[in-house]
């Protein structure tokens, strides 16, 4: 048997002639291997490249003073996207622990991927808690586009793996029950509403609420307590405090031309 029949259980990755039959037989599945190498390696190259880079940039453009203060220390948005990150960790050890169940109670092999993918699934989602952790708590970041991109590649990831449970359902595959399809749905809903929750930027706080020291003549920052004239709020760049996907189409920039 070759590397791949031993740790997924078929010989490819991928079969090119899959969809070239209108019928579908046992030669025409899609591999197991396309579910338990691609998809979650992808995943998990890409948390792991971005963590040492994501903490150390954060770091110093704070550290440079190129943020606003957030409005809150756990706002709704930052505490959503821990959740959710939870809710999948949470998923995906209750996969391996049914995998493992299975796998003393079956007569069947279990493959290593089955359990070495749930593994690498709770590993990523370790390091993102981690990384937003940083970014958005620590270091005051309103968004984070390697964050954005992880949960892109995520979103991805979990809508083909849907797909290749979806698909052979769809077209009476005997091998697929309706229960296949319950832990995908799932980790595609929850990816889905992360990668929205990372399209948005945290609340921060406006230019209105943050005034120039240098204008009050000491270091307070309270207007009312100023014994000088009032001084003028901050004038906040808007692409300090918008989403991600606002800074790559630059809609953020129309406010300031409208």
């Amino acid at each position: 048997m070759s590397f791949l029949e031993t740790y997924c259980g078929s010989s490819t990755i991928w079969d090119p002639t899959i969809f070239e039959n209108d019928t579908t037989s046992e030669t025409d599945q899609i591999p197991s291997c396309f579910r338990y190498i691609p998809l979650p390696w992808a995943d998990f190259i890409v948390i792991l490249l971005i963590t040492p880079f994501n903490v150390y940039f954060v770091q110093k453009f704070y550290n440079k003073g190129h943020v606003t203060d957030n409005l809150k220390n756990y706002s709704w948005l930052f505490c959503s996207k821990m959740l959710i990150a939870l809710g999948l960790l949470v998923a995906n050890a209750v996969t391996l622990a049914l995998v493992l169940n299975e796998d003393q109670e079956s007569t069947e092999n279990t493959y290593p991927a089955q359990i070495i993918t749930p593994i690498m699934y709770m590993i990523n989602y370790i390091f993102y808690m981690i990384n937003e952790w940083f970014s958005s708590h620590k270091f005051q970041q309103k968004r984070n586009g390697a964050l954005w991109f992880f949960w892109l590649v995520s979103l991805v990831s979990s809508f083909l793996l849907w797909l290749s449970y979806l698909i052979p359902y769809l077209e009476n595959d005997s091998n697929v029950n309706k229960d296949d399809l319950t832990m995908p749905s799932i980790y595609l809903a929850l990816t889905a509403m992360n990668f929205v929750n990372n399209c948005l930027a945290e609340p921060a706080q406006m230019a209105d609420q943050k005034v120039n020291p240098a204008e009050t003549g000491n270091d307070e920052t309270d207007i009312s307590r100023s014994k000088v004239k009032e001084p003028t709020p901050f004038k906040t760049s808007p692409e300090l405090y918008c989403g991600y996907p606002s800074v790559l189409t630059f809609s953020w920039f129309s406010g300031l031309v409208a």
